[in-house]
């Protein structure tokens, strides 16, 4: 006896549920690739430096547009907790110049 294989989709069309989609892992690789041959983020950053409104174009397109706000009535319905967070949040970055040349710790 044979596993049911699930379909996404209407009528059932499309690849399995959890498959892998192989073009779109390749593409990754390909990119990533020629990336490296570029000069990685050294080269990356040469680029950026003489395309400055260009890398922002691209840059500003990896933002995420989709944002979900949750509105309360009174701030009072917080717990201590909560407003724990929201103060360290809040302080987060606090201490740092905004103008810092500094790399970015999450650059590869």
């Amino acid at each position: 006896m044979s596993n049911p294989v699930t379909l996404r989709g209407k009528g059932n069309a499309g690849r399995p549920v959890g498959a892998k989609n192989k073009i779109g892992a390749q593409c990754k690789e390909n990119i990533l690739a020629v990336f490296t041959r570029l000069g990685g983020t050294a080269g990356m950053a040469e680029w950026a430096m003489e395309n400055k409104t260009e890398f922002y174009k691209l840059y500003a397109r990896l933002i995420p547009t989709d944002i979900t706000v949750t509105k309360r009535d009174d701030v009072r319905d917080l717990t201590d907790d909560e407003l724990r967070i929201i103060a360290a949040a809040g302080s987060l970055g606090a201490d740092r110049p905004q103008d810092s040349q500094e790399e970015p710790s999450g650059v590869h």
